[in-house]
């Protein structure tokens, strides 16, 4: 093959390639939801609660390790 490839070769990776970036954001988003739906609850709440329901809402970085871990063992 030739270097640089000539214009239709060229032409045709243009494009084949055009829709990537595009597609690239979509399946982000899909793959986010969840996480972006609990972040979200976990916003509210936090944002809803009162003092005493803040202090038995703390979870620490070992407990939400510990969680993910279990979500992901289970499927």
């Amino acid at each position: 093959m030739e270097r640089p490839a000539c214009g239709w070769i060229q032409r045709m990776a243009v494009v084949r390639v055009m829709y990537l970036l595009e597609l690239r954001v979509r399946l982000l988003e899909k793959m986010l939801t969840d996480f972006i739906d609990g972040v979200d609850v976990y916003l509210s709440l936090h944002r809803d609660a009162d003092a005493s329901t803040l202090s038995r809402l703390q979870v620490t970085a070992n407990q939400l390790d510990s969680l993910a871990l279990f979500k992901y063992s289970l499927i």
